[in-house]
């Protein structure tokens, strides 16, 4: 083999690599580094000659400085908080009165429905994580809920403070009056949900597990 087939011989393995480095860290997006963040990883060979991705966590853990009991409770106390103010929020929106047929009124509405999902996403994962959590579990629970709940509660205080205005200077209904009150109130079933986790004190505690020689430590 001459010396320019051996130069395009590396060149062609080269970009190869090149391209398969590329590959693999489009694949390894930022998502997948938030997600498995203080994981260790490493390739093992299967039996069957496959090779699979093997993954512990070595990373700290946000510890509840609660009891189980305690734990158990607050949790089914934020799932309380969260199905009152659902239903306060449905029974107020569903009213037929003219202040919820108001622009202002549509608007503040769409937000708060929409909101209410990011609210129910940090609270199912709330609910699903122990007192010891993940970096992860630690972001996208108890992180989500103390910001969704204050996204929440400001679009539930506009639909109340417009249905109220709609009231004094529209309405005087009796109807129009009990509108204004459940928004108030279903904001305030959110908000106490935020005001509880952050009374609650997290230690962060040293993992007893250590990445092996040639893991992959993601961060």
């Amino acid at each position: 083999m001459s010396i320019t087939e051996r130069l395009k011989e590396r060149l062609k393995k080269t970009a190869s690599y090149n391209r398969a480095s590329m590959e693999e860290e489009a694949w390894h997006s930022k998502s997948y580094h938030k997600y498995f963040e203080g994981y260790a990883e490493q390739k093992k060979t299967m039996p069957n000659g496959k090779q699979k991705i093997v993954r512990v966590y070595v990373g700290d853990y946000h510890s509840q400085n609660l009891t189980r009991k305690q734990g158990v409770c607050l949790r089914i106390l934020y799932a309380a908080f969260f199905a009152l103010s659902v239903l306060c929020f449905f029974l107020a929106a569903k009213n037929r009165t003219e202040g919820n047929f108001f622009w202002l009124s549509a608007i503040s509405h769409a937000a708060a429905g929409g909101l209410y999902l990011w609210v129910f996403y940090g609270l199912v994962n709330y609910l699903m994580t122990g007192r010891d959590m993940t970096i992860n579990d630690y972001r996208t629970s108890s992180l989500v809920l103390m910001k969704a709940t204050v996204a929440e509660a400001a679009a539930l205080a506009s639909s109340g403070l417009v249905a109220l205005l709609w009231f004094l200077i529209c309405d005087h209904t009796l109807s129009g009056l009990l509108n204004a009150v459940l928004f108030f109130l279903a904001g305030g079933c959110v908000l106490a949900v935020r005001f509880l986790e952050q009374k609650v004190e997290y230690t962060v505690k040293k993992n007893d597990g250590k990445a092996e020689y040639g893991d992959v430590v993601i961060d």
